[in-house]
């Protein structure tokens, strides 16, 4: 099982535990059913932000979703490590892209 599957994995069993349906994830999320419905089962790719935000509904920290694996071993800490890096690294060019279009729309 990748780190991946793993988050994603805890992210259904979290969900689960609380009693929430996708649908009620994806209406706290603001988005459609379907749209969680591909988050859970990895075929969208889950975003840092997004990550963030479904912690804060399920009410777990974000260590919650990457630690206390069975097998959990140094390989998989680095490509967890690697993984959060890309992540954050798209949410800081998506902020940027946000910020600037905001500028320019303030520069009209």
């Amino acid at each position: 099982m990748t780190t991946v599957e793993a988050v994603l994995n805890k992210i259904k069993t979290y969900r689960k535990d609380k009693g929430y349906s996708q649908e009620y994830m994806a209406f706290k999320l603001d988005i459609s059913q379907a749209a969680y419905t591909n988050l859970e089962n990895q075929t969208s790719k889950l975003s840092v932000e997004r990550l963030i935000q479904i912690a804060e509904i399920l009410g777990q920290p974000l260590s919650g979703f990457f630690g206390e694996q069975n097998n959990f071993n140094k390989e998989d800490a680095v490509e967890v490590r690697n993984e959060i890096k890309i992540l954050i690294n798209e949410l800081v060019r998506s902020k940027d892209a946000q910020i600037n279009i905001f500028k320019k729309l303030l520069d009209k």
